[in-house]
């Protein structure tokens, strides 16, 4: 079932409130857990464990201390049955239209599939999908909603890339696994965020 009203994520849960909850456990160390927006056995021990090492309470369900200990937020983005597979259905839009992209040409400006920038990649993938963004990507940092560990379909934001008066110079979209998708140099495609170049120009994330 999904997620209740309550902001409560437990075994047997689906959806996106589950990737959410899984993406974040990944985030923190539980690389073995996968981001499949099912509950199960592998995440509730995986939850056990971030409680225990947290000093929570360990019961295995994943309430709104857990959650601000994971995230910073004190539930997920989508607790209600309506509306959690509704962003469900957008996420899935989302990342399905951009990685649709990969291997689309670079072009500084470019606001189509004939070719992208950054900001002009993310603005196109989510009006595919029923929203709209603002043009620049410092416009876009503005706009989102901080969060300490992202949630699949968030977007990562990075400084310092090119010589601009801007805090935020390059975003992307992250697919979970600490991996995400974006308009690079070289096109679109997915990188990690592990890698140094990306570590060294990390700024932070947006839920938008």
């Amino acid at each position: 079932m999904e997620a209740s009203a309550t902001g409560i994520v437990q075994s047997g849960d689906r959806g996106q409130s589950v990737v959410d909850l899984q993406s974040a456990l990944q985030d923190s160390g539980h690389s073995h857990v996968n981001a499949d927006g099912i509950f199960g056995p592998i995440t509730e021990e995986a939850v056990r464990s971030f409680q225990q090492a947290q000093g929570l309470s360990v019961d295995g369900i994943a309430g709104p201390n857990t959650f601000q200990a994971l995230t910073g937020r004190s539930e997920v983005k989508s607790v209600s049955t309506e509306t959690s597979t509704s962003t469900e259905s957008s996420t899935s839009g989302v990342i399905g239209t951009a990685q649709g992209l990969i291997g689309t040409p670079y072009s500084w400006g470019g606001t189509t599939p004939a070719g992208f920038d950054c900001s002009g990649f993310l603005n196109y993938v989510f009006a595919q999908n029923g929203q709209s963004l603002p043009r620049t990507t410092q416009a876009i940092y503005d706009a989102g909603t901080p969060v300490s560990a992202p949630a699949v379909g968030d977007l990562v934001f990075f400084q310092g890339t090119y010589n601009t008066s801007n805090t935020a110079t390059h975003a992307g979209i992250y697919i979970g696994g600490n991996e995400f998708i974006h308009a690079s140099s070289s096109g679109v495609r997915v990188d990690n965020l592990s890698s140094n170049y990306y570590q060294n120009h990390f700024l932070g994330y947006r839920s938008m």
